[in-house]
């Protein structure tokens, strides 16, 4: 039988409530222990749950993304545009249809001209018929400008000059003659671009 204290009789009971007590915190501390150990298996399944889960790649820049999709339409409709209006310039301006040019010598110059223009705002047909009939103007005015000029490259060459031999390894007809001269164009250097094209 145990001892009871004179000065302190409830220590017994007092003995009995920690007893109490500490069986309660006991309790509460297995429950939480499992209550931990079950959540941190939850969370290793999750883990791995997550690593089977295929990677989305969000873009850095969607905004970029957008607008370079939106610049690609817009040049793919442009070139189709481009393509159509073409095809009416040259219906209009049959000089510059490829039957009636058989060189390409009025394409190149065409498009050595066009390119002196900033073009990469066109995106409508009419766009593109308003750019070539400016180009046209253009070349027009060379034209007129170069046959009223006299001394200027219209002027044929003399026979034997290296100007005229040169120029007739590669044979220009007549109206192809008078464009280039026209265009104050060197003869020479227009056959030297062909029989670089051609390989020559």
């Amino acid at each position: 039988m145990p001892e009871i204290d004179i000065n302190n009789p409830d220590k017994t009971e007092r003995e009995e409530e920690l007893e109490t007590d500490l069986a309660k915190m006991k309790n509460s501390l297995e429950a939480v222990t499992s209550e931990l150990i079950s959540t941190r298996k939850d969370k290793a399944d999750l883990t791995e749950k997550l690593k089977t889960v295929p990677e989305i790649h969000f873009p850095q820049d969607v905004t970029t993304q957008i607008s370079d999709a939106l610049r690609k339409e817009n040049e793919k409709k442009a070139e189709i545009n481009r393509q159509r209006a073409w095809e009416d310039f040259t219906r209009s301006h049959p000089e510059f249809h490829k039957d009636n040019d058989t060189g390409g010598l009025r394409k190149a110059i065409f498009d050595e001209k066009l390119s002196g223009f900033k073009n990469e705002n066109l995106l409508e047909r009419e766009d593109f018929l308003a750019r070539f009939d400016d180009v046209l103007k253009v070349l027009t005015q060379k034209t007129e400008t170069q046959t009223s000029t006299p001394g200027s490259a219209s002027t044929p060459s003399v026979p034997g000059s290296p100007r005229a031999t040169q120029s007739q390894a590669v044979k220009f007809s007549e109206p192809d003659m008078q464009f280039i001269l026209g265009m104050g164009l060197d003869p020479e250097k227009v056959a030297a671009r062909i029989k670089k094209a051609r390989g020559l």
